[in-house]
């Protein structure tokens, strides 16, 4: 009898544990400077997603709490006119968890966007006020 009430606590503690948290997804943009347009960053992105890895009939949920949402409000809507739908509500079956984060330091631009367990990364530099890619986007995790 003790077995099974430890086993059961056990299996009860392990459920609790793996809860799904969308918070783990929250999307950032640390930025040095106001006066870049970070659009370009979302257009390679965008890109990349429908070119290689996703068919439209995805639907992606995204999070962020940053307070300037312009890059937010332009990724989604570029997703959206690419045929991929948007949702606000984590707790739908089949979503696609995406978020990115935006470093900026020393004249240089770092993405990384997370795709459910999926990381694609890039670096940028900045030049004339405009983030212009220095190499290849990475991947990781991607099996294609």
């Amino acid at each position: 009898m003790k077995r099974i009430i430890f086993i059961s606590l056990m299996a009860l503690c392990f459920t609790g544990c793996a809860k799904f948290n969308p918070q783990y997804f929250n999307s950032t943009i640390e930025r040095q400077t106001q006066s870049i347009n970070f659009n370009i960053l979302a257009d390679d992105m965008v890109d990349f997603i429908s070119i290689n890895f996703l068919a439209n009939t995805t639907t992606f949920y995204i999070h962020t709490d940053d307070l300037d949402k312009n890059f937010y409000d332009y990724l989604t809507n570029k997703l959206r006119n690419k045929g991929y739908a948007i949702s606000d509500n984590s707790s739908i079956k089949g979503l696609t968890f995406l978020s990115y984060n935006i470093f900026e330091q020393d004249n240089k631009i770092y993405l990384s966007y997370n795709l459910d367990e999926k990381k694609v990364s890039r670096a940028y530099e900045i030049i004339d006020n405009k983030p212009v890619p220095t190499g290849n986007i990475t991947t990781f995790n991607f099996n294609n």
